[in-house]
């Protein structure tokens, strides 16, 4: 179950989160409207695949529109504090949805982190390693604005480079690897400034992937 709403809250809250909505969420018709977006993309993998879980759905957004509309009082108060509030979110976020796969297992007999379907696992990993970073790195470079320039301009060719890094670390080909590797140093990473720590970086991340996925799969 923890699989399934962590999935569909990563999914909602970076690839389908507008810029739109990230600048207006102050808003409460907007914020529940992000809201409603996770609930209804949670809704979807529920049903698909523990369907007698979904009235749980409606506890973790009114929980969610609690978390956002406190983020969006302290953005208010102290528009400065960029990074913080933006990891105290989601670990807030990550904490809901731990409490409702125990609350779901307590009334359904589904065990809270059961890897199932296991592809889940997979996505997760690719999200992570791509959209999610990427909007992470820019929120923790907001205090660097000539680094945040080269995050939001080479936004998806290093997405791209990433997913090649965890794909190749998944799959385990050196050769393929090295020659791959040249090339992404000449693609994204061709920086007058930063490109080394770019390339440092997504491979740090990439490899992060690759143990969670490879982690599981072992498992």
């Amino acid at each position: 179950m923890f699989w399934i709403l962590l999935f569909a809250h990563l999914l909602a809250d970076y690839p389908l989160q507008s810029n739109w909505i990230v600048n207006n969420k102050n808003r409460a018709a907007v914020l529940f409207l992000h809201v409603a977006t996770h609930f209804l993309v949670s809704l979807v993998f529920v049903l698909l695949y523990v369907p007698r879980a979904w009235p749980f759905l409606f506890l973790l957004a009114g929980i969610h529109f609690i978390i956002d509309a406190g983020k969006n009082f302290v953005n208010q108060a102290k528009p400065d504090w960029v990074i913080f509030p933006y990891i105290v979110d989601q670990i807030l976020h990550v904490l809901s949805i731990i409490l409702i796969a125990f609350l779901v297992a307590r009334f359904t007999n589904v065990h809270p982190f059961a890897i199932q379907p296991t592809w889940l696992i997979v996505l997760i990993a690719y999200l992570v390693v791509t959209y999610v970073w990427y909007i992470s790195e820019r929120i923790i470079a907001f205090h660097n604005p000539s680094y945040f320039q080269q995050v939001v301009n080479k936004e998806w060719s290093r997405m791209l480079a990433r997913a090649i890094f965890l794909t190749l670390a998944i799959i385990g080909l050196p050769s393929l690897s090295s020659y791959v590797g040249v090339l992404a140093l000449i693609f994204p990473y061709k920086m007058r400034s930063f490109g080394i720590r770019a390339l440092i970086t997504d491979i740090f991340i990439a490899g992060c992937g690759a143990i969670f996925v490879l982690g599981f799969i072992e498992y």
